[in-house]
């Protein structure tokens, strides 16, 4: 990230001054918040080096457009920061905040509004418990019926309002939903990917130390990838990982996790799972993909089989991420050693694991 005092760093102090000067008169003109982004942006802009930054704000001056706090951060995003998910979490967060803020605002128009009905209500009834001429009662029955009319003018405006808002505060949460999933998924598998994995492993963790009970980790490497990306094409490459994706979210219980832990790398947590039953669902994984020939439905060409080589252990007490990631990929080489398409196991009290061939 680009922080405002990075960009001025390369500058004369005179230089840096006079800019940041310039930069917040901008954001006093265009009624933009002093925040640390929005300063960067436009201190950038008048600093004038990031010619594209220049031309498209230069591009919304023209066209007279307001710079709201979402423009700011899109602009912000686009130019300063490499997390677009961060980004898209930001603007849709500030909108969020945008419409609550709305919600509030006309809740409290509303408070303000029945507190003068009611004043005006109790100065109608105070004058209808006088002896009035039928003149004036008349003209007080009216004023009565016109003051209803504009309440319950005013409360359908509200209601509509709030339903409004509500409605797009609905929708951002579930954008804001979709872009996190987004972010924790591989694009490619549709799996989790390593970032989720080291959450879910987190969390295993905890629950295991809170539930006193363990979880199974399964380290699975798709055996001669390389040889085969070399041979046949990245393209099919990816088909691979794609089954191999499939086969294991499909042979797995819904409390199961998988993830792409990295290249041809894929993890599984088996919640409150002993190794022996850990040992049993990475066999059937490498026995599915084991009995599946991949060929070209275009051309008809066989492209053989595809294996995996596992490794297989379980949380004990005291374990950290760390050490259980290292347990498993112990036991992951060790079938790789001992000939691929296997399952070895790695107990936490055995420096050598036990590997269960095909």
């Amino acid at each position: 990230m680009i922080a405002g005092s990075a960009v001025a760093s390369t500058l004369s102090d005179d230089r840096a001054e006079s800019l940041a000067r310039d930069a917040l008169a901008a954001m006093e003109r265009f009624q933009i918040a002093p925040t640390p982004m929005n300063f960067t942006v436009w201190f950038a802009y008048h600093q004038g080096a990031n010619r594209d930054l220049v031309a498209e704000i230069e591009r919304y001056i023209a066209r007279g457009e307001a710079f709201s706090q979402e423009l700011c951060l899109k602009l912000y995003g686009k130019y300063f920061d490499t997390d677009k998910e961060r980004d898209q979490v930001l603007v849709a967060s500030h909108r969020i905040e945008t419409a609550v803020g709305q919600v509030l605002s006309r809740l409290g128009e509303a408070g303000r509004d029945n507190e003068q009905h009611g004043e005006r209500l109790a100065s109608i009834s105070g004058n209808l418990d006088e002896d009035q001429s039928q003149d004036v009662l008349r003209s007080l029955i009216t004023t009565l019926s016109d003051e209803v009319r504009h309440m319950a003018r005013r409360n359908t405006q509200l209601a509509e309002a709030i339903y409004s808002s509500t409605q797009e505060i609905s929708d951002l949460r579930n954008h804001l939903q979709d872009v996190r999933k987004q972010g924790l998924t591989d694009g490619l598998t549709q799996v989790a990917n390593r970032r989720a994995f080291d959450i879910r492993l987190g969390e295993a963790i905890q629950e295991a130390k809170a539930l006193q009970n363990t979880f199974t980790l399964v380290m699975a490497d798709v055996d001669h990838f390389k040889k085969f990306n070399d041979s046949y094409g990245h393209q099919m490459g990816d088909e691979v990982l794609k089954i191999v994706g499939k086969i294991m979210t499909h042979r797995l219980k819904e409390d199961d996790f998988v993830a792409r832990y990295g290249g041809e790398e894929f993890s599984v947590i088996l919640p409150d799972t002993k190794l022996v039953d850990g040992q049993a669902v990475a066999e059937r994984l490498r026995s599915a993909l084991a009995g599946k020939r991949l060929r070209n439905r275009r051309t008809g060409d066989d492209f053989g089989r595809v294996t995996l080589s596992l490794g297989v252990t379980h949380y004990v007490p005291g374990d950290t991420a760390q050490t259980v990631i290292e347990r498993a990929d112990k036991a992951l080489y060790q079938a790789k050693r001992e000939g691929r398409n296997r399952v070895a196991c790695q107990q936490p009290s055995r420096e050598t694991p036990q590997t269960f061939a095909a």
